[in-house]
C-alpha cells in the first residue's frame, strides 16, 4: 500500500502556487507592511535581507519535504529569472547563514503577516444562514532546545521517560468552506484546548456557528459560546444524562444541564474544591447512524422550525460529519 504523507501532498500542490503567491504585489505590501510594523529591517544592506528571509521562512512551510541547502536551491531558481529584483544570490549560502538570518527576522513579522490574511478570512453563510467554523488541535514537534523544553516541555512516552523533542500544541479557528484558519492558539503540547476554545471565541460573532468534536463537550464552555452570540453544534457523550424540557419531535428536545463544577479559587480543608450546579439550557438532537450507533447532538439552534433537527444533520459538511461521528 503506498503512503502519502504531508509534506509530499503539500510538495505536489505548491509547485505553481508558491510563485504566484511570493511574486504578488499584494503579498509583498503585505510582507513590507509587516517588517514596518514590527521594525525588523536590516540594519545593513546583505544578499539574506528581511525581504528576502521572510520569503524563506513562508517557503518552509510550503516545501517542507526540502532540507535548508535544497530550500535555498528552489528559492534562487524560482526568483532569479523571474523576480532579479529579490537580489537572490548566484549560488545557496550555508544552512548557518539562513539559521543567523532567521534570528535577525524574529517571530514578529511573521505573526503580524499571518493576523494580516487571517482578518479577511470571511467564509460565505453556508448553513441556513450561517457562516461555518471548527477548532481543532495538532501537535508541532520543536527543535531540541532548552529554550523550547522549558517553554513547551517534551511528552511522556508509554515507558515513563520524556520524548526526545519538546512539543507544542496548536489549536487552530478553521473555516470549513474555505480550510483558512482564522486564528490560533499556541500552548504547550497538554494544553487544554477547551481553554484555547475559549480564547478563540473573541473572532466569532452572531452569524457563525462553531462545530466542536467530543472532546469539546462542556456545559460550562456552552455558556461562554453562548453568551458571545455564537451558536454552536457538539457531539456529547452518551453518559450524559440531561433533563428533557419540551420535546420538538422524535429525538428532538430542549434540554437542562446541570453537572457539578467547580468554583474556581474555592477548596475546602481537605484541599478538594467546592462545586455547584449550574443550569444550561440547549437543544438534544439524538439520531442512530446507519451502523446503528447511536450520535447526540447538543446545540444552540433553539428553533425547531428555523433550524429542522433532520436538516441540522443532514446538511453537516462531510468533512466535519467524519469528525463527529456521521
Amino acid at each position: 500500500m503506498h503512503c502519502t504523507t504531508m509534506k509530499e501532498k503539500l510538495s505536489d500542490v505548491t509547485n505553481d502556487f508558491q510563485f504566484k503567491l511570493f511574486a504578488s504585489k499584494s503579498m509583498s505590501d503585505r510582507i513590507k507592511e509587516a517588517l514596518d510594523v514590527a521594525q525588523a529591517w536590516h540594519k545593513k544592506a546583505c544578499v539574506l535581507n528581511a525581504t528576502v528571509m521572510m520569503n524563506f521562512v513562508l517557503l518552509m512551510s510550503l516545501r517542507r519535504d526540502l532540507s535548508y541547502t535544497n530550500l535555498s536551491k528552489e528559492m534562487v531558481s524560482m526568483f532569479r529569472d523571474r523576480a532579479p529584483e529579490k537580489n537572490i544570490p548566484l549560488k545557496p549560502l550555508t544552512n548557518e547563514a539562513y539559521i543567523k538570518g532567521r534570528r535577525r527576522l524574529g517571530s514578529e513579522p511573521i505573526r503580524l503577516l499571518f493576523e494580516s490574511n487571517a482578518q479577511e478570512n470571511s467564509p460565505r453563510k453556508s448553513f441556513m444562514g450561517l457562516s461555518t467554523y471548527s477548532i481543532d488541535g495538532v501537535h508541532f514537534t520543536m527543535p531540541d532546545t532548552p529554550e523550547n523544553e522549558a517553554c513547551y516541555k517534551r511528552p511522556i512516552t508509554s515507558r515513563g521517560g520524556s520524548a526526545a523533542f519538546p512539543k507544542l500544541k496548536l489549536t487552530n479557528l478553521v473555516s470549513v468552506t474555505t480550510r483558512q484558519i482564522r486564528a490560533t492558539e499556541i500552548g504547550q503540547y497538554d494544553a487544554d484546548e477547551r481553554q484555547a476554545c475559549k480564547q478563540l471565541l473573541k473572532y466569532l460573532g452572531k452569524d457563525d456557528l462553531l462545530y466542536l468534536d467530543s472532546g469539546f463537550a462542556a456545559a460550562w464552555l456552552f455558556r461562554e459560546i453562548i453568551s458571545k452570540g455564537v451558536e454552536f453544534i457538539c457531539r456529547i457523550p452518551l453518559c450524559w444524562k440531561p433533563q428533557i424540557i419540551v420535546e420538538n419531535g422524535p429525538g428532538d428536545y430542549i434540554v437542562e444541564l446541570s453537572p457539578r463544577e467547580k468554583i474556581p479559587g474555592n477548596s475546602g480543608p481537605d484541599g478538594r474544591y467546592e462545586t455547584k450546579r449550574t443550569k444550561t439550557i440547549v437543544r438534544l438532537i439524538e439520531y442512530k447512524t446507519q451502523e446503528n450507533d447511536v450520535v447526540r447532538l447538543a446545540t444552540s439552534l433553539l428553533d425547531s422550525k428555523r433550524y429542522p433537527g433532520k436538516r441540522t444533520r443532514l446538511e453537516l459538511p462531510s468533512s466535519m460529519g467524519s469528525r463527529i461521528g456521521l
